[in-house]
Protein backbone atom coordinates (compact mmCIF):
# COMPACT_ATOMS: atom_id res chain seq x y z
CA UNK A 1 0.00 0.00 0.00
CA UNK A 2 1.48 3.23 -0.85
CA UNK A 3 0.54 6.03 2.03
CA UNK A 4 0.03 9.19 -0.28
CA UNK A 5 -1.93 7.58 -3.00
CA UNK A 6 -4.04 5.42 -0.73
CA UNK A 7 -4.92 9.24 1.17
CA UNK A 8 -5.24 11.58 -1.25
CA UNK A 9 -6.74 13.72 1.20
CA UNK A 10 -5.14 13.85 3.76
CA UNK A 11 -4.48 17.38 5.58
CA UNK A 12 -1.25 18.06 7.15
CA UNK A 13 -0.26 20.76 9.60
CA UNK A 14 3.46 22.12 10.46
CA UNK A 15 4.13 23.47 13.25
CA UNK A 16 2.67 26.68 12.80
CA UNK A 17 -0.39 25.27 11.80
CA UNK A 18 0.04 25.75 8.24
CA UNK A 19 -1.15 23.47 5.80
CA UNK A 20 1.77 21.01 4.43
CA UNK A 21 1.53 19.39 0.59
CA UNK A 22 1.55 15.91 0.09
CA UNK A 23 3.62 16.71 -2.52
CA UNK A 24 6.07 18.12 0.38
CA UNK A 25 6.40 14.55 1.25
CA UNK A 26 7.27 12.66 -1.59
CA UNK A 27 10.01 10.83 -1.84
CA UNK A 28 10.47 11.03 1.85
CA UNK A 29 10.54 8.32 4.20
CA UNK A 30 7.31 8.52 6.44
CA UNK A 31 6.57 7.46 9.91
CA UNK A 32 3.04 7.90 11.01
CA UNK A 33 2.80 7.88 14.90
CA UNK A 34 -0.56 7.24 16.75
CA UNK A 35 -0.25 8.49 20.48
CA UNK A 36 -1.87 11.00 23.04
CA UNK A 37 -0.84 12.75 26.00
CA UNK A 38 -2.91 10.45 28.19
CA UNK A 39 -1.27 7.34 27.31
CA UNK A 40 1.45 6.35 30.09
CA UNK A 41 3.37 4.09 27.46
CA UNK A 42 3.42 7.70 25.05
CA UNK A 43 4.61 9.78 27.07
CA UNK A 44 7.99 7.53 28.04
CA UNK A 45 8.33 6.89 24.23
CA UNK A 46 8.16 10.12 22.72
CA UNK A 47 11.44 11.87 24.07
CA UNK A 48 12.92 9.09 22.48
CA UNK A 49 10.63 9.17 19.02
CA UNK A 50 11.78 12.67 19.07
CA UNK A 51 15.54 12.34 19.89
CA UNK A 52 15.62 9.55 16.89
CA UNK A 53 13.65 12.54 14.83
CA UNK A 54 16.08 14.95 15.75
CA UNK A 55 18.83 12.98 14.80
CA UNK A 56 17.83 12.07 11.50
CA UNK A 57 17.20 15.74 10.55
CA UNK A 58 20.67 16.85 11.90
CA UNK A 59 22.00 13.93 9.92
CA UNK A 60 19.90 15.28 6.67
CA UNK A 61 18.22 12.27 6.04
CA UNK A 62 15.03 12.51 3.69
CA UNK A 63 12.56 11.39 6.66
CA UNK A 64 9.36 13.11 7.93
CA UNK A 65 6.94 12.22 10.79
CA UNK A 66 3.24 12.83 11.48
CA UNK A 67 1.77 12.38 14.65
CA UNK A 68 -1.96 11.27 14.84
CA UNK A 69 -3.48 12.39 17.86
CA UNK A 70 -5.85 10.43 20.56
CA UNK A 71 -6.49 13.09 22.93
CA UNK A 72 -9.96 13.60 23.79
CA UNK A 73 -9.82 17.50 23.20
CA UNK A 74 -8.05 20.25 21.23
CA UNK A 75 -6.21 21.87 24.27
CA UNK A 76 -4.97 17.96 24.94
CA UNK A 77 -3.75 17.53 21.78
CA UNK A 78 -2.33 21.22 21.76
CA UNK A 79 -0.32 20.79 25.44
CA UNK A 80 1.09 17.48 23.67
CA UNK A 81 1.78 18.67 20.61
CA UNK A 82 3.98 21.60 21.68
CA UNK A 83 6.46 18.82 22.68
CA UNK A 84 6.82 17.47 19.26
CA UNK A 85 9.24 18.69 16.30
CA UNK A 86 6.92 17.05 13.54
CA UNK A 87 4.08 16.89 11.16
CA UNK A 88 0.61 16.60 12.82
CA UNK A 89 -2.97 15.48 11.29
CA UNK A 90 -5.27 18.49 12.77
CA UNK A 91 -6.99 17.22 16.20
CA UNK A 92 -10.33 18.73 14.19
CA UNK A 93 -9.79 16.04 11.36
CA UNK A 94 -11.53 13.26 13.60
CA UNK A 95 -12.73 11.43 10.86
CA UNK A 96 -9.41 11.26 9.07
CA UNK A 97 -7.54 10.64 12.34
CA UNK A 98 -10.48 7.53 12.85
CA UNK A 99 -9.44 6.45 9.03
CA UNK A 100 -5.95 6.19 9.48
CA UNK A 101 -6.42 4.03 12.53
CA UNK A 102 -8.57 1.57 11.01
CA UNK A 103 -6.51 1.57 7.29
CA UNK A 104 -2.96 0.44 8.91
CA UNK A 105 -4.77 -1.32 11.61
CA UNK A 106 -3.82 0.26 15.28
CA UNK A 107 -5.14 -1.52 17.88
CA UNK A 108 -3.18 -0.05 20.44
CA UNK A 109 -0.97 3.12 21.07
CA UNK A 110 1.53 4.19 21.20
CA UNK A 111 1.51 2.68 17.40
CA UNK A 112 4.00 3.87 14.87
CA UNK A 113 3.84 2.98 11.28
CA UNK A 114 7.15 3.50 8.82
CA UNK A 115 6.96 4.00 5.11
CA UNK A 116 9.43 3.26 2.82
CA UNK A 117 10.33 6.46 0.49
CA UNK A 118 8.72 5.46 -2.25
CA UNK A 119 5.58 5.06 -0.16
CA UNK A 120 5.37 1.17 0.75
CA UNK A 121 5.07 -0.06 3.57
CA UNK A 122 8.25 -0.85 5.77
CA UNK A 123 6.91 -1.71 9.05
CA UNK A 124 3.51 -1.63 10.84
CA UNK A 125 5.59 -1.82 14.27
CA UNK A 126 8.33 0.79 13.74
CA UNK A 127 8.44 1.48 17.70
CA UNK A 128 10.36 -1.74 17.79
CA UNK A 129 13.04 -0.05 15.14
CA UNK A 130 13.47 3.09 17.13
Amino acid sequence: TQVLQVLPDLEIINKNGDKVSLSDLAGKTIAIYFSAHWCGPCKAFTPKLIQTYQSLQQKGKNFELIFVSSDKNQAEFDNYYQSMPWLAIPFGKKSLRSKLGQLFGVRGIPSLILFDSDGSLLSPNGREVI
